[in-house]
Order: C-alpha cells, then structure tokens, then sequence
C-alpha cells in the first residue's frame, strides 16, 4: 500500500506506467517520476557521474544546477568546466573541454 506520498502514490504509479508505454518502456523499469526539477536533474547526472569523471557544462546553466554541482559534485572529486557556448565559437568550445574521463555534456 502507499504509506507516504514522497515513497510513491496511486497518481504517480498511473502516470509512470503510462508513459511507460507511450515510450515502449517495459512497465516500470526507466520510468522515473519527480517532485521538482532540481531532484531529476540531480538523478539523472548523480547516475552517470562517479569520482574521477569529467562534466562539460554551459557558464549558463540553471542555477540550482550549478549551485549543485560547485557546492556538491566537485567536492565528490568529479571534475566540471563551464564553458561559453555560445555563438559561433560555441562548438568548438565544447569539443576542445572533452577529456578522456568526460561523462556528461
């Protein structure tokens, strides 16, 4: 049964099976459903990310999200540049931040 609405509820359970199988998920293997923005984007790099990788972001990124990753994700020895990507320098700012230990972009 459902105890406690942030351990999960009958809505979010609906909501995540269906999508599910709009995006031909098998029932709920990679259907995750979030209570703010901030959580699922601390999910999603949390899961790839581990000590000793690399993280190439845009110096505009959401703020919670670069709060999280300079007051959390460096001091968990994962490495991150902010970059200027935009205009037409803007890819090659990209590919010249690439390392070999880079996860995510």
């Amino acid at each position: 049964g459902f105890v406690y609405s942030r351990w999960g509820s009958p809505t979010n359970e609906a909501c995540a099976k269906q999508i599910a199988a709009l995006e031909g998920v098998d029932e709920m293997g990679g259907t995750m459903l979030f209570g703010s923005g901030m959580s699922g984007i601390t999910s999603a790099l949390m899961s790839v990310l581990k000590e000793g990788d690399h993280a190439v972001f845009p110096y505009t990124v959401y703020g919670g999200t670069h709060e999280f990753l300079k007051e959390f994700a460096i001091h968990w020895g994962i490495e991150i540049d902010f970059i200027d990507g935009a205009g037409k320098q803007g890819p090659d700012a990209y590919r010249s931040a690439f390392r070999e230990n880079t996860k995510v972009v």
